[in-house]
C-alpha cells in the first residue's frame, strides 16, 4: 500500500482502503480491527456535539462496509438508531447538517483520515516485519533442517557400515560352522556306507546258509530214514517227507540247530503200529518222547496233532529269534571293525596333516564305529528277520545279496585305496624334510604335542 495524501481523500475514499487493506491482507485480525475503527469514529462523532445526520450516515456505511453479513449489519444498524434517539433525547436540538464539502474541513473528518493514514501505515508496517520474519524463519529452518539431515546421513552410513561388518562376521562364523558340520557329516555318512557294506556283506553269508540248509541233497538222511521205524527203512523219498514237516524256518539254520531244537522229540504215529499204522510221513509227527510214550498204542487225536504241531512252531520260532540275535552281533562286529579301520586310516591322515586336534581325532572315530556297527547291525539283522520269516524268499534273496555285497565291499577298497594314497603322500612329504631316511615313528606325533596342534 503506498502513501495516501490525506487532503485528496474524503472519508468514503479512506474508509473504502481502509476495508480494501483489511480483507486482503489474511495476516490481519479483521473483526477486531473493525471493531476498534468502528468505536474511533463513534468516539469522534460524539465528541463535536452530537451525531449529526451526515455522520449518522457516514457511520451507517462504515458499519455495512465492515460487516458484510446481513444479521450483523441489522444489528449494528439498530445500535447506532439506539445511541441516536439517546442522543437527541438527553440533549439540545442537533444543529443543521453541513454540506459534503464541510465535513472535509471539520476536526472530526481531519481527525479521521489521519488515524486512517496512521493505521494504513500500522499495517503496511506490520506486514513487512511479517514478511521478514518469514523469510527468516525459512532461512534458519532451512539450516537447521540441512544440519539434521546431514547428521542423520552421517548415522545411517555409519550404521551400513556396523551391519555389514556383522553380517561379514556372521557368515565367516556360519561358514566355519557349517564345513565343521559337512566333515563330521561326511565322516558319519561314510561310516554308514561302510555299515550297510559290512551288513549286507553279513546277511549274504547267511542267506547262502538258509539256502544251502534248505537243500535236501546237503541233508544227511540217515536220522528221517529210520525215524520211528523201528529199525525198519522207510525210504529216500519218505525220508525227505519227513524232514520237510520240520518248519522250513528251523530246517533253514541248518541239521545241527535242527537236532539240537529237536532233543528229546520222538516221531509218533497217528495210527499205531500196533493198528496197522504205516511209517510213511503223512502217519507221523514229530512230539515229545514223554507224550508218545505215555500215549502207549492209542491213536492221536486231531487236537493233539494239534498241540504237538504249536510245540513244533515254537521251537523254530525261537530258534530264528536267536539266529536273528547272532546275525546282528555278527553284523555290529564286522561293520564296526571295518569302519575303526577305514576311519583310524582317514582321521588319523587328516590328524597328521594338522587338519585336527588328537581329542577331535578320537571323537570322530568313536562316533564313525558307533555309526557303522549301528548301520550294519540294523542291516544284517533286518535281512535275517525277513529271511526266517518269509523262508520261500530265501532262495531269491541269497543271489540278491551277492552283488550288494561286491559293491560294498568295491566301495570299501576305493577307499582303501584312497588313503593309502594319502599316507604315501604324507610319507613322501616328511622324507623329503629329512633325506637321511625316515623311520615310521616319525610319521606319528609326538607325545603331549596334540593340544598344541
Amino acid at each position: 500500500m503506498g502513501m495516501v495524501n490525506e487532503s485528496d481523500l474524503g472519508f468514503s475514499e479512506l474508509l473504502t482502503n481502509l476495508v480494501e487493506f483489511t480483507r486482503s491482507n489474511r495476516d490481519c485480525n479483521a473483526p477486531a480491527i473493525s471493531q476498534n475503527v468502528l468505536a474511533f469514529l463513534h468516539e469522534v462523532a460524539e465528541a463535536s456535539d452530537g451525531i449529526r445526520e451526515c455522520e449518522r450516515h457516514a457511520l451507517l456505511n462504515a458499519e455495512r462496509a465492515f460487516t458484510p453479513d446481513r444479521g450483523k449489519f441489522r444489528t449494528s444498524v439498530a445500535k447506532a438508531k439506539r445511541r441516536l434517539l439517546f442522543r437527541r433525547s438527553t440533549s439540545a436540538p442537533p444543529k443543521p447538517a453541513a454540506p459534503r464539502s464541510s465535513l472535509r474541513r471539520t476536526p472530526a473528518a481531519t481527525a479521521v483520515r489521519s488515524g486512517a493514514n496512521r493505521a494504513a501505515k500500522g499495517f503496511a508496517a506490520a506486514k513487512d516485519a511479517a514478511a521478514g520474519g518469514l523469510t527468516a524463519a525459512r532461512v534458519t529452518g532451512g539450516d537447521a533442517l540441512k544440519g539434521v539431515a546431514d547428521k542423520g546421513s552421517a548415522l545411517l552410513r555409519s550404521g551400513v557400515a556396523g551391519a555389514e561388518a556383522g553380517l561379514a562376521a556372521t557368515s565367516a562364523a556360519a561358514g566355519s560352522r557349517l564345513h565343521s558340520g559337512a566333515e563330521a557329516a561326511g565322516v558319519v555318512v561314510r561310516s554308514g556306507a561302510s555299515g550297510v557294506a559290512a551288513g549286507f556283506s553279513t546277511a549274504h553269508g547267511a542267506l547262502a546258509g538258509f539256502a544251502e540248509n534248505l537243500d535236501w541233497s546237503t541233508i544227511d538222511p540217515t536220522q528221517y530214514l529210520y525215524a520211528g521205524t523201528r529199525g525198519v527203512s522207510r525210504g529216500l523219498e519218505e525220508a525227505r517227507l519227513v524232514w520237510e514237516s520240520i518248519p522250513e524256518r528251523l530246517r533253514a539254520l541248518g541239521p545241527e540247530e535242527v537236532g539240537k531244537r529237536l532233543e528229546g522229540f520222538d516221531w509218533s504215529h497217528i495210527r499205531p503200529h500196533s493198528q496197522g499204522g504205516s511209517n510213511e510221513a503223512s502217519n507221523g509227527i514229530f512230539e515229545l518222547a514223554s507224550l508218545n510214550r505215555s500215549r502207549g498204542a492209542e491213536r492221536m487225536s486231531a487236537a493233539e496233532v494239534q498241540a504237538a504241531q504249536q510245540v513244533l512252531s515254537e521251537q523254530a520260532f525261537r530258534a530264528a529269534l536267536a539266529e536273528a540275535a547272532f546275525q546282528v552281533f555278527t553284523g555290529v562286529v564286522a561293520a564296526a571293525a571295518v569302519a575303526c579301520v577305514l576311519s583310524a586310516l582317514e582321521l588319523g591322515l587328516e590328524y597328521q596333516r594338522g587338519e585336527i586336534t588328537k581329542d577331535e581325532m578320537y571323537q570322530r572315530i568313536g562316533r564313525a564305529v558307533a555309526t557303522s556297527a549301528a548301520v550294519g547291525g540294523a542291516v544284517a539283522g533286518v535281512m535275517a528277520v525277513v529271511a526266517l520269516v518269509f523262508p520261500a524268499l530265501i532262495p531269491l534273496a541269497a543271489p540278491l545279496m551277492i552283488p550288494l555285497a561286491v559293491l560294498g565291499l568295491c566301495a570299501v577298497g576305493g577307499k582303501v585305496v584312497h588313503l593309502g594314497k594319502g599316507w604315501y603322500e604324507l610319507y613322501q612329504a616328511v622324507r623329503t624334510r629329512h633325506p637321511s631316511g625316515v623311520s615310521p615313528a616319525e610319521l606319528l606325533p609326538a607325545p603331549g604335542a596334540a593340544a598344541s596342534e
